[in-house]
């Protein structure tokens, strides 16, 4: 693998080799050759409105138009957060969403998007903050 800087002045890396004319096979350095988000290794926690956000990184690696937002609809209306989205690839069961065009070749980019961007995260399950309530009796 090679490592070259970016124009934005962003180290990445370019993978060649056999099948990398595709662009699903140069799919997945921290979403096809930006900088990863952190070298070191961290816990955080992601919502499922911030885990469809991240797909939309995946229109870098040609996996766009309709298909992608069915995808990040179904994540946010069923409530997946990074924990469980990241579940769901490493178990190879994203196909069970029943979306459409969603194939294991798609979701094999996927997985290896999120392993680049995510490799040293720990995602824990997203809670989101209970209103407080000022009309309580005190």
């Amino acid at each position: 693998m090679a490592v070259a800087v970016g124009r934005s002045g962003t180290l990445g890396s370019r993978r060649g080799g056999a099948g990398s004319g595709s662009a699903l096979a140069r799919c997945g350095s921290a979403v096809c050759n930006s900088a990863s988000p952190s070298p070191r290794s961290s816990m955080r926690s992601m919502s499922p409105g911030s885990t469809a956000d991240w797909c939309s990184s995946l229109a870098q690696c040609k996996l766009n138009g309709q298909l992608l937002r069915d995808l990040q609809g179904v994540i946010v209306s069923r409530n997946i957060d990074a924990k469980q989205f990241g579940e769901m690839l490493r178990l190879n069961t994203l196909q069970d969403l029943d979306i459409d065009g969603l194939n294991p070749r798609i979701c094999v980019a996927i997985r290896k998007a999120w392993h680049t961007d995510f490799s040293q995260v720990t995602f824990l399950p997203h809670y989101p903050a209970k209103p407080c309530r000022s009309d309580s009796p005190g």
